[in-house]
């Protein structure tokens, strides 16, 4: 009977040993993805910051756009306005 019980609390041990690595594994692991996961916050955040940036340029470059292409209309406007005056004195000196 002590054997059987002896050997009981062998196999006890044994079990309990194997549960407490098993506990210390799962902190390992529970560690390990909290890193992960503090590092992939830290790369969303960063992330996000960059997202900012390129949008207000790519804002800023939307305006320039605008500006740039009234120029290019207003300049249209003038080169027009001096082919007409061309044109209407041309037409008053007649032909060369």
């Amino acid at each position: 009977m002590q054997q059987r019980v002896a050997q009981e609390l062998a196999e006890a041990r044994a079990t309990a040993q194997e549960a407490a690595d098993a506990r210390r594994d799962a902190h390992r692991a529970v560690e390990d993805a909290e890193g992960r996961a503090r590092d992939a916050a830290g790369a969303a955040e960063d992330l996000a910051r960059r997202l900012a940036v390129a949008e207000q340029a790519r804002d800023a470059a939307d305006k320039e756009v605008r500006f740039a292409r009234q120029a290019v209309e207003e300049a249209d406007r003038h080169v027009a306005d001096a082919e007409r005056r061309i044109r209407d004195l041309e037409h008053r000196i007649g032909p060369g």
